[in-house]
C-alpha cells in the first residue's frame, strides 16, 4: 500500500481526566491549562516535545465553562506555535470525531 506523503499523521496522543479526589477543594484547572497539559503530553508521547513549535494545525473543541476571546490563539501562544490552520469547533456530541474525520485523507486541510 502506497502512503500519500501529504496525508496528515497523528504522531502523539494523550488524554487526561481530573478526578475530584485528586484536585480537592481547588477543583480542576481552567480549560486552557488543561489543553496545554494534554498537548504537551501528546508531544512527549511522540518522543519530540519540540514538535509543538512546528504544529501546522490547532483545533479546539468548544468549551462551555470558559468563554475565551480566542481560545485557539491563546493555546498556540502557550505552546509556542504559529499554525497556519486554526479552528474552534461548534457544540455537538460528536465534535471531536468530526474534527479528526475532517482532517484525514489527501484532500484534507493542511
Amino acid at each position: 500500500m502506497k502512503i500519500d506523503g501529504r496525508a496528515p499523521c497523528i504522531i502523539g496522543v494523550a488524554a487526561r481526566t481530573w478526578h475530584p479526589e485528586e484536585v480537592g477543594e481547588a477543583g480542576a484547572p481552567e480549560p486552557l491549562a488543561m489543553w496545554d497539559e494534554v498537548a504537551r503530553a501528546a508531544a512527549y508521547d511522540a518522543g519530540r516535545t519540540a514538535l509543538l513549535e512546528r504544529l501546522q494545525s490547532i483545533q479546539v473543541v468548544y468549551c462551555q465553562t470558559c468563554q475565551y476571546d480566542d481560545p485557539v490563539a491563546r493555546l498556540a501562544e502557550r505552546l509556542g506555535a504559529d499554525p497556519a490552520h486554526r479552528h474552534y469547533s461548534g457544540i455537538g456530541g460528536t465534535t471531536t470525531q468530526q474534527l479528526v474525520s475532517a482532517n484525514r485523507g489527501p484532500d484534507a486541510r493542511r
